[in-house]
C-alpha cells in the first residue's frame, strides 16, 4: 500500500511555507457524494438532448413491450460479455488556503478503476487496474500563484500522485459554483479519464463475441470511441 502521508507531506510543506493554511476542523473531512451523482452527470452532459428517437438494437424494440425476459445463464454457458469496468472515488477536504486576498479549499482525492474479466468457465479475475492520488488546488487568480504552482510541480513525486488544477474547464466541474463542489467534480472527471485509459487495455481482446460493460454512461465530453462497449445505467433522468 502506498505511504500516502510521506508522499504528500513535501507538497503540503511547500504550501505552508508560501501561504497560510487553515486545517479542516478535526482533520481531513471526507466529502460524501450526493445521491444519484451519475444521474446528475448524465443530465449535465446530455442537457441538449430532449428526445431519444433512435435505438441501437435490431430489430428496434416496441415501446409498448419494453420488458424483455433475461433468464440467468449457467456459469459454463457461452457468454457475450467478458469484461466489466468500474471506477471508484473518495474526496477529502484537507484545509483552506489563503494567499494574499484569495481563499480556497485544498482537497485530496483517491481515484481508481478496474477491469474484471469473465473467463470461459464463468470465474472472474482482475484483468487490469489503476489508481491515483490527486491533490486538488486552484491556480492563478482563483488560487495559488504561478510561482508556487511551479514549485509544487517540480517536487519529485511517485507516478501515482498528481497535482491537478480544479479550475480547468471540463463538462463536470464547469457547472459547479462552490469551489469544493468544483474540486469534487474535477476528481470525478479524472476518474472517468482513468476508466477510458483502462478500456484501451482490452482493445485487442474485444470483438463481436467478447464485449465490455461499463458502469454508467459511455459519454464523457464525447462518446467513448471504443467498439464492442455498452454502458449500463442504474439510474435515469427524471425529466419528462
Amino acid at each position: 500500500m502506498h505511504n500516502l502521508f510521506s508522499s504528500i507531506a513535501p507538497l503540503i510543506e511547500v504550501l505552508g511555507q508560501e501561504i497560510k493554511i487553515l486545517p479542516a476542523t478535526g482533520g481531513a473531512i471526507e466529502d460524501l457524494q450526493h445521491p444519484d451523482q451519475d444521474e446528475t452527470d448524465d443530465r449535465i452532459i446530455n442537457q441538449d438532448i430532449e428526445v431519444v428517437d433512435s435505438f441501437a438494437e435490431f430489430p428496434e424494440p416496441d415501446p409498448q413491450k419494453i420488458y424483455i425476459p433475461t433468464p440467468p445463464l449457467p456459469r459454463t454457458t457461452k457468454h457475450l460479455f467478458k469484461f466489466f469496468i468500474d471506477g471508484s472515488i473518495r474526496t477529502y477536504f484537507l484545509a483552506t488556503g489563503i494567499e494574499n486576498n484569495r481563499s480556497f479549499p485544498i482537497e485530496l482525492a483517491q481515484i481508481g478503476s478496474v477491469v474484471i474479466k469473465r473467463n470461459d468457465d464463468g470465474l472472474l479475475e482482475v484483468f487490469s487496474n489503476k489508481n491515483r492520488i490527486i491533490l486538488l488546488l486552484p491556480k492563478q487568480n482563483q488560487g495559488i500563484s504561478d510561482t508556487l504552482w511551479s514549485r509544487i510541480n517540480n517536487i519529485k513525486k511517485p507516478e501515482w500522485l498528481e497535482v491537478v488544477d480544479y479550475t480547468l474547464p471540463d463538462n463536470f466541474s464547469d457547472f459547479k459554483k462552490d469551489p469544493r463542489d468544483k474540486a469534487g467534480a474535477k476528481a470525478r472527471y479524472e476518474m472517468h479519464k482513468l476508466e477510458i485509459e483502462l478500456i484501451s487495455s482490452t482493445d485487442n481482446l474485444r470483438n463481436e463475441q467478447s464485449w465490455m460493460i461499463i458502469d454508467g454512461a459511455v459519454k464523457l465530453t464525447e462518446f467513448i470511441q471504443a467498439p464492442y462497449l455498452i454502458g449500463v445505467a442504474k439510474s435515469f433522468s427524471k425529466n419528462p
